[in-house]
């Protein structure tokens, strides 16, 4: 096995894929959760609460990169919001210590165990002092979200740089898990502020994101809870997850069937088509080209009265495709079974699976 060591120092002036975290009020079905923004933002986008921080202030903001070193873009001492920004996951290597530079004020209060325990509405303390809020590091196992282990800024509040260690002995239960770290800040007031620098991370490698997570970046309305699957932030016929196996635009409403020369290209993505050639009807759909790779299942279905579908085996044929999408073919079968006895199928639809 290889031994990597990846480091972070933050001088070409961006989060080096870090992600800020904020608090979506829309999430959890409208009672409010955290949410990742997409790797090195340093903004809202406007699909999240308006693209207004929560708690409402004038003197809120993300964490951005300053003088080669992460530091928080509002009022260090009047925010209202507490903050938070993760690593790039990655592979775990206990065969050294994890270590990370913080300055600013100190942790003012226990230790995180979870992420139910960060509020996200920072708490004030007492002229820099307890009781307040938290602030330090946390290893984070991406399975579950589970805080394995925090490391509160302590000693002093003040502007010099104090190294914050996980040692290899600590890290060795977590050797191989996939996890972040997280800088987490819940304090405001007088030193409510904190900044980082040089992260150290002993690693066999990243953890890959799965081909929607990929697609999903490319496209700002898709943060948060706009991005997950079954959402449907442009409000055509396709959620998230059809317009990524169809390859369609998940910002523009579309309601156009596929389009494409025989034998050629596709030249126009869209929903299914129904064409006729020598009187043998066909359906054809838009499919990704790494379907297999990405876990997608498409089944396509057959019905005589839309209430009824079957899903009998068909044969899908690539006709034409592009760089990312293949319209393939499918012909009608001649009946289908139906609880009244075999029937002519006049309808089509495909379903879609993603792991």
């Amino acid at each position: 096995m290889s031994h990597l060591f990846q480091s972070y120092d933050y001088n070409n002036g961006n989060l080096q894929g870090w992600k800020n975290l904020v608090w979506d009020l829309s999430a959890n079905g409208g009672s409010g959760g955290w949410i990742e923004l997409a790797p090195n933002a340093t903004t809202m986008p406007a699909t999240v609460n308006g693209g207004v921080i929560q708690p409402t202030a004038v003197n809120n903001g993300l964490f951005v990169v300053t003088n080669g070193q992460v530091f928080y873009s509002g009022n260090g001492d009047t925010h209202l919001n507490s903050q938070r920004l993760r690593s790039p996951a990655f592979y775990l290597d206990a065969v050294a210590d994890l270590t990370l530079q913080l300055r600013g004020g100190v942790a003012n209060t226990t230790d995180p165990t979870n992420e139910g325990d960060v509020p996200f509405a920072a708490v004030t303390n007492a002229t820099g002092a307890a009781p307040g809020g938290w602030k330090g590091a946390v290893l984070r196992r991406v399975s579950d979200g589970a805080f394995l282990i925090a490391k509160p800024r302590t000693g002093a509040n003040g502007d010099a740089f104090s190294t914050i260690t996980f040692t290899e002995a600590e890290l060795e239960p977590y050797d191989g898990v996939a996890c972040t770290i997280e800088l987490i800040n819940t304090d405001r007031g007088a030193w409510g502020w904190v900044a980082m620098d040089n992260v150290y991370i002993p690693t066999t490698g990243f953890v890959p994101l799965s081909s929607y997570d990929t697609w999903r970046a490319n496209y700002s309305p898709l943060v948060g809870t706009a991005g997950q699957p079954g959402q449907n932030p442009d409000g055509d016929l396709y959620s998230n997850v059809l317009e990524y196996a169809f390859g369609l635009n998940p910002s523009v409403s579309e309601s156009g069937p596929i389009e494409y020369l025989a034998g050629g290209a596709v030249t126009n993505r869209g929903g299914s088509a129904i064409v006729e050639d020598g009187g043998v009807w066909y359906a054809v759909f838009g499919r990704r080209a790494d379907h297999a790779t990405s876990g997608l299942t498409y089944t396509v279905q057959f019905s005589n009265d839309l209430n009824h579908w079957a899903s009998p085996a068909v044969t899908l044929t690539p006709v034409a495709s592009d760089s990312e999408i293949e319209a393939v073919e499918v012909q009608f079968p001649n009946t289908i079974n139906t609880p009244s006895g075999p029937m002519k199928p006049t309808f089509m639809r495909v379903e879609v699976t993603h792991p």
